[in-house]
C-alpha cells in the first residue's frame, strides 16, 4: 500500500535552498524543472504537494531534498524521462520508495532463491533419470534418425550454398557430397 501511494512522488536532490529558510518550495521546484530539464510547458505541471525533508539547518553541507507529489501521473513520467539530462551534474531525481519495501524484497530473495535452486535441481535430476531409463533400441533409433537428418541437412546446405554463390565447379560440389555420403555411411 505504501509503495502505491508514493507512485506519484519524485525526490529531487541538490536544489539550492534559501539561506534563511523562507522559500516557496513549489516555485523553487518550478524554476528548476523548466530550464534544468528543458521542459517547455512546465507551467502546465500541477503538484498536489511539494515540501523539503527534515528541519532547516544553515550549516548542512547539502541542501535538503524535495519531495514532490504530482497531481497527474503523466506529468511525473515526463519529468522522470527528462531526468537523464541531469547525468553528471550535482542535481538528481529519483522515485521515492520505502526502505522497508527494499528490505522486504531482499529478505524474500534470500528465502526464495534456495527454494528455486532446489526445485530446478530436482527437475534436472528427474529429467536425467527418465532419459537413462529409455531402452537401448530407442536411443539407437534416435541416433540413426539424427544421423540421417544431419546428412540430408549437409546435402541441402551444399546445394544451397552452391546455388547462392553460383559455384558451378565440380570439385566444390563433389567435396560436399562426399562429406554427406561419409556421414550417412557411418550411421
Amino acid at each position: 500500500m505504501g509503495v502505491y501511494q508514493r507512485r506519484e512522488n519524485l525526490r529531487f536532490y541538490g536544489i539550492e535552498e534559501d539561506p534563511e529558510g523562507a522559500e516557496h518550495t513549489w516555485q523553487v521546484l518550478m524554476d528548476f524543472v523548466q530550464p534544468g530539464l528543458s521542459i517547455d510547458d512546465a507551467s502546465d505541471i500541477e503538484f498536489q504537494r511539494v515540501h523539503r525533508i527534515g528541519p532547516f539547518n544553515q550549516q548542512a553541507p547539502k541542501p535538503r531534498q524535495i519531495i514532490a507529489r504530482f497531481l497527474h501521473y503523466p506529468d511525473r513520467e515526463r519529468v522522470m524521462s527528462n531526468a537523464r539530462k541531469l547525468k553528471f551534474r550535482k542535481f538528481g531525481i529519483s522515485a521515492t520508495c520505502l526502505k522497508k519495501s527494499l528490505i522486504d524484497g531482499r529478505e524474500k530473495a534470500q528465502v526464495c532463491q534456495p527454494l528455486l535452486y532446489e526445485t530446478s535441481n530436482n527437475y534436472k535430476s528427474s529429467a536425467h533419470e527418465s532419459y537413462h531409463e529409455r531402452s537401448a533400441t530407442d536411443v539407437q533409433a534416435d541416433l540413426q534418425t539424427n544421423c540421417r537428418s544431419s546428412a540430408e541437412c549437409l546435402q541441402n546446405i551444399c546445394r544451397m550454398s552452391a546455388e547462392r554463390l553460383q559455384l558451378r565447379s565440380a570439385t566444390s560440389l563433389q567435396i560436399c557430397r562426399r562429406s554427406a555420403d561419409e556421414i550417412s555411411q557411418s550411421c
